[in-house]
């Protein structure tokens, strides 16, 4: 069993008691000091390193851990570093009918797309890209426009 005093305005005296404490808190810390290119908040669960960028549909979750993040425009060197870097300064290596843009659709463009709407969110983001000519299969992976299995 758990007592507590507490002291109420006019010097009233309240007495508490307690089988058990459970203390649930949800708040959002937002007073941390983090370095002058990160500021805190949700951290991102994806590309947050250069590392990271040659990964095609990266397995991305909505949890949120709070933490120092790089600011905008700016990403973790690398998985162990804590230094933000432009992403221009990341060395991507995309694999085969592959590059990377800096700035690309959110969304990637597959052989079942050609027979559809596009669904473009106007979003951009550092990741690898097909090359000319090459579209993706269902899969992650470029194959030449050519081979897209028909309707």
């Amino acid at each position: 069993m758990k007592t507590v005093r507490l002291i109420l305005p006019g010097n009233l005296l309240l007495l508490v008691m307690f089988s058990c404490w459970v203390w649930e808190v949800n708040t959002v810390p937002t007073d941390h000091c983090c370095p002058p290119t990160q500021e805190w908040g949700c951290k991102k669960t994806c590309h947050r390193n250069c590392d990271e960028l040659h990964i095609v549909r990266p397995q991305c979750t909505q949890q949120c851990a709070y933490g120092c993040e790089c600011k905008h425009g700016l990403i973790f060197k690398s998985k162990d570093s804590k230094e933000c870097v432009p992403y221009d300064q990341c060395q991507v290596n995309c694999t085969q009918n592959m590059h990377y843009n800096p700035c690309a659709r959110a969304y990637d463009t597959t052989c079942k797309d050609l027979r559809e709407s596009d669904e473009s969110t106007g979003i951009c983001v550092p990741k690898c890209v097909c090359d000319k000519g090459y579209i993706f299969n269902s899969g992650s992976q470029c194959i030449p426009i050519s081979e897209c299995p028909p309707e």
